[in-house]
């Protein structure tokens, strides 16, 4: 396992990203109108998320990054929630509603679309140089199998690194704008 995550989450792996996140925080900044008032901690959350997904997925189309979007706020809560660690019980699927049925239908979701994603890469002949396309090669580079069950593991984790990654950037601001020498070459 560490072989695996280690093609996508090493220094030379990482420097491959730089032009997607560039990319990224550039386009988000272009959105915010001028003279606008806006949350920072809301942008930056925003661009956190689009950041992990454009590195995790590649960089998408409009539509595409929308829907994604989507179904990383609609998924990440029901599969990192703290209750039902706190709370077993909630760990079994007791319906709709409950946390652990929740959780279960969207890791199942989940497995199903990453499924469709890992297929759809291999009959293209080309995996992409994103994070999931550098997992997959890693895969071939070591010929294992791919395990959909532990891929999902994976990517989840990576996904649910959105919100950290928020917070830390709101931190760094928060502890940099105040001074002056640091603020000045920027």
């Amino acid at each position: 396992e560490r072989r695996l995550l280690h093609a996508i989450v090493s220094p030379n792996a990482l420097a491959h990203y730089d032009d997607v996140v560039r990319a990224t925080v550039e386009r988000a900044i272009q959105r915010i109108p001028d003279r606008a008032t806006v949350s920072l901690a809301q942008v930056v959350t925003e661009i956190a998320a689009e950041i992990v997904l454009a590195v995790m997925f590649g960089m998408r189309g409009d539509a595409e990054r929308l829907r994604l979007r989507r179904r990383m706020s609609e998924t990440l809560p029901s599969l990192v929630s703290l209750w039902p660690i706190l709370f077993p019980v909630l760990q079994r699927d007791l319906g709709p509603w409950s946390p652990g049925g929740r959780a279960r239908r969207t890791h199942a979701e989940l497995t199903a679309w990453l499924g469709q994603e890992v297929a759809t890469r291999r009959a293209s002949g080309s995996p992409g140089k994103d994070m999931l396309g550098r997992l997959l090669d890693s895969y071939d580079a070591l010929d294992i199998p791919v395990n959909l069950a532990h891929l999902t593991g994976q990517i989840v984790l990576l996904l649910a690194s959105a919100r950290p990654l928020g917070t830390a950037l709101l931190w760094g601001l928060h502890n940099t704008t105040p001074n002056p020498a640091i603020c000045a070459p920027v």
